[in-house]
């Protein structure tokens, strides 16, 4: 520290680790990974005191066996999406073929429409990046919208 008189006198320092220094300005110590740890919230002097004459055995944590699902739910799950995707897409395809002869100019704007959705639905169940998930719900969009108009062109 330096005085008035110009002459610097040092004051004897003490090993100060960052956990204390931490503490003493009312913050938490950093968990690793640069998170911070949340404090341990003060017990509920309401709550039942918790009995210390447990058994050691019971302080060791113990984990749950991993539960896999039974073959026959994966099945049955996509069975169940195979169904309703077939039903909307008969469904979108006689809507569009009746939209195609009475509107046709509404049908091509719908069409867009309607494609787009399949793919944002394919999107939004498939997670993971699927290289094929996507080109084919734009062939499959393309397929039950367009289709329709090709039949009634034909004269069906």
């Amino acid at each position: 520290m330096t005085r008035a008189g110009g002459t610097h006198e040092q004051e004897p320092t003490s090993a100060v680790t960052v956990a204390e220094l931490l503490a003493r300005n009312g913050r938490a110590p950093v968990a690793p990974g640069g998170r911070r740890r949340r404090p341990d919230p003060a017990p509920d002097p309401a709550a039942e005191p918790a009995t210390t004459a447990e058994p050691a055995a019971a302080a060791v944590p113990t984990t749950p066996a991993p539960t896999t699902p039974a073959p026959t739910t994966g099945a049955a799950k996509v069975c169940a999406e195979l169904a309703l995707a077939v039903l909307a897409g008969v469904l979108a395809w006689l809507v569009f073929r009746w939209l195609w002869q009475t509107w046709p100019l509404a049908a091509v704007g719908l069409a867009a429409v309607a494609t787009t959705g399949t793919v944002l639905v394919v999107r939004l169940g498939h997670r993971g990046e699927d290289l094929m998930s996507t080109p084919l719900s734009i062939v499959v969009g393309l397929v039950v919208t367009m289709s329709p108009a090709l039949v009634t062109l034909a004269g069906g």
